[in-house]
């Protein structure tokens, strides 16, 4: 069964391996919780990759860890081509700052170069997924906004957010 809810989107926080999001409906004002699965992710470059993929291999086996890859990203406003940087994604969004200071750790000075460490949660996913506070949104879901978790791999919410004036 797929849900539909318009109105505002009014408040957002991360909560453990999910955003968490209160939309004000438009028909008749009430707030409606949603979730979508999602946890924050820093960014790490370095001139030496083999260094900083022993570097991981140190940080990597941390409990602040959900995962890392390697992606293509603009590293410096200067670039002219995308480079690759490390994708660390947290296992908690609150705790960034500690993992980075691990990764800095790990490395001489200035050798890492950290990025999004001091991003807010919130902030980052509403660059990722082209949202931002108090958009006029659509949210369809295929399953019920009171359900907590679904057991599989995939998130709770299958989204399609449509957001505008």
């Amino acid at each position: 069964m797929t849900t539909t809810v318009s109105g505002w989107l009014f408040d957002a926080y991360p909560q453990r391996d999910r955003m968490v999001f209160w939309i004000k409906q438009q028909q008749d004002g009430s707030a409606v919780r949603l979730e979508d699965k999602w946890t924050h992710s820093i960014y790490v470059g370095a001139d030496d990759k083999p260094r900083l993929k022993s570097a991981l291999a140190q940080v990597g086996a941390s409990q602040l860890v959900k995962g890392y890859e390697f992606v293509q990203k603009y590293e410096r406003i200067t670039d002219a081509s995308k480079s690759e940087v490390l994708k660390v994604t947290l296992s908690n969004s609150y705790r960034a700052e500690e993992l980075a200071k691990q990764i800095m750790l790990a490395g001489r000075f200035g050798e890492f170069r950290l990025y999004n460490v001091d991003v807010l949660p919130a902030q980052s996913y509403f660059y990722e997924h082209g949202i931002f506070p108090l958009a006029f949104c659509s949210v369809s879901s295929s399953r019920s906004s009171r359900r907590q978790g679904d057991g599989g791999g995939g998130g709770i919410w299958k989204m399609m957010m449509m957001c505008g004036r």
